[in-house]
């Protein structure tokens, strides 16, 4: 039997809080000029991939960057002095990050989206963080196994411990699900308390992501005032009011096919790069015994095609349901069912077409793939990872997905 992995306690690298952008940077960025930013600061995360991988957290380098380039107010309403960005300018800015790291591209994501999630939240709420000191939020959103909320006077006093802590190594907040027991019944609550009141446990001990730094979150009877705290159905439902609240159609639209949608885009990038790296490869690699390189190799061409097809179309699948949310709401019950089932069921095998692509890809890449010293090694171990995501169970989601093309209702609720 192996050994018991560790589970002491670790400590996070908090921000100090003096690198949010003056209103003069943020009047004259936009999603673009984030974009170039991304493509510019691919030599930094490239250099550091590997340390963070070893240390298995973000580097506070790679952090910073991100931090000072402006990326994390892509999601933020106008109105709270975000750029309010789409989803496809969204997966445009993130998309490089991938390329250069899967690990930093997935923390950096998810904080981005975790502030879309914070959007649903009370105006009090959203006062004390986007509109006081927090023009973003660095935030883990932790939902498994659901914290306890008991109800007191003013709020909750919450308790749990959740896995899967993605961005807590650098958080200042953290938003955790809590079934909270109201006079009505159980209700499922997102919780937003600061990261300070959280003890970060340290288990993320695995074979691909480990970069993420994505540690259990443990909190003790910690108060948490009912203006910090939202129900998850309207949310999950694309009803909790957002959208007219912040005048913006990223609200227009369901939780679980953006939150899915947010966590592929880092193996897009993966899958690019994969290609890009294993076209370089074949122009000066030789097998042992061949006389010409192994670009000359009509199987080797073959497959290089077949792998940058597999990357293109699952970008494809995965932008195209993104840029079909913001009508949702328009739709009939009927339709937004159907179009919910298939934009889980389309991002999940385009997520799945993009780990095929980088599996593809390394195929011709020989046994000096496996050196540690090769990022490909690292492509591979963490789209793997990345491919065991809930939101990306082709099984579950096909089968949901096949349930509504002939009529009959949906059995699962992730959807």
């Amino acid at each position: 039997m192996p050994s018991e992995l560790p589970t002491s306690i670790i400590q996070p690298c908090y921000s100090p809080g003096d690198d949010w952008l003056t209103r003069a940077e943020l009047a004259e960025l936009t999603p673009d000029i984030i974009r170039q930013r991304m493509v510019a600061l691919q030599p930094l995360i490239r250099e550091h991939s590997r340390a963070s991988e070893e240390m298995r957290r973000p580097a506070d380098e790679v952090i910073s960057a991100l931090r000072r380039s402006g990326y994390f107010y892509l999601l933020i309403p106008k109105k709270y002095g975000g750029l309010g960005a789409t989803p496809d300018e969204y997966a445009l800015a993130t998309i490089p990050i991938g390329e250069a790291c899967t690990s930093t591209a997935w923390v950096a994501s998810f904080v981005a989206v975790h502030n879309w999630l914070l959007g649903h939240f009370p105006e009090q709420a959203l006062q004390e963080t986007w509109g006081g000191g927090f023009p973003y939020v660095f935030a883990p959103v932790v939902t498994n196994p659901a914290g306890k909320a008991d109800p007191v006077e003013g709020g909750y006093r919450i308790s749990g411990r959740w896995k899967f802590g993605t961005g807590v190594m650098h958080a200042d907040w953290i938003v955790g699900f809590v079934l909270a027991h109201g006079p009505d019944g159980p209700e499922m609550r997102m919780a937003l308390f600061p990261a300070s009141q959280g003890t970060v446990i340290d288990t993320w001990h695995t074979d691909g992501m480990r970069g993420t730094g994505s540690h259990d979150i443990m909190v003790e009877d910690i108060f948490v005032p009912h203006h910090m705290t939202t129900p998850l159905a309207p949310i999950f439902n694309a009803e909790s009011g957002a959208a007219e609240r912040h005048e913006s159609t990223n609200y227009d639209f369901p939780a679980m096919p953006f939150l899915s949608f947010a966590a592929s885009l880092s193996a897009i990038g993966a899958a690019k790069e994969a290609v890009a790296a294993i076209a370089k490869r074949l122009a000066v690699h030789k097998w042992i015994g061949e006389t010409v390189a192994q670009v000359e190799k009509p199987l080797s061409q073959a497959r290089l095609a077949k792998a940058d097809l597999l990357a293109r179309t699952g970008e494809l699948l995965i932008r195209q349901a993104a840029q079909e949310m913001p009508g949702y709401r328009s739709l009939s019950v009927a339709e937004q069912l159907a179009a919910r089932l298939r934009w889980r069921a389309q991002i999940a095998e385009g997520l799945h077409r993009c780990h095929e692509a980088i599996t593809t890809a390394c195929a011709s890449a020989g046994s000096s793939l496996h050196f540690l010293d090769n990022p490909l090694q690292r492509l591979m171990r963490d789209v793997a990872v990345q491919s065991t995501h809930v939101g990306f169970d082709i099984d579950a989601a096909l089968e949901q997905y096949g349930r509504n093309l002939v009529g009959l209702p949906p059995t699962a609720v992730l959807f």
